[in-house]
């Protein structure tokens, strides 16, 4: 349901802000980072007037994006990436963004004009790739259901 009145407040007061802050600070909170990606799903996936205003506010005045893009090529710079501990909602964030940039006419159009969007869909498919865990090394359920002694080490997934 749309609640126009919620998203306009919600644009006007400080909380996109300090959300987005919270998220770049706080990035080994799995409680925060989880409720947060939910939320900002939520936002992405709705096709309401008001909710897609609120949500171009998130990703451009509170610098979201910016913040979200220059993260992902921070972290392919480094010799050694260290993965940083909301790297993973990072990915599903943007991953979801990918999902309805298609289905959304104004969101594909709002992230056309969003100058290093094609390069960090780049990375994204980068990132993914790397992420994909091959089905040969896949464990049977056999192997999830397995119950193992305390202790002992299970090497057969490696």
């Amino acid at each position: 349901m749309d609640e126009p009145q919620v998203s306009v407040a919600l644009s006007r007061s400080p909380l996109p802000n300090y959300l987005t802050e919270m998220f770049f600070r706080f990035n080994m909170s799995g409680i925060f980072l989880s409720e947060f990606v939910d939320f900002f799903c939520h936002l992405v996936s709705s096709t309401s007037p008001s909710t897609f205003s609120l949500l171009s506010n998130f990703l451009v005045q509170n610098s979201f994006l910016e913040k979200l893009i220059q993260t992902f090529n921070d972290h392919f710079k480094r010799p050694i990436p260290r993965r940083v501990g909301n790297f993973g909602h990072m990915t599903k964030i943007a991953n979801k963004i990918r999902e309805f940039e298609t289905k959304n006419k104004k969101l594909e159009k709002f992230l056309e004009g969003v100058p290093k969007w094609g390069a960090f869909v780049e990375i994204l498919k980068t990132v993914n790739e790397q992420n994909t865990i091959p089905p040969d090394l896949r464990p049977t359920p056999e192997q999830r259901s397995a119950k193992k002694p305390a202790g002992e080490f299970d090497d057969s997934l490696m």
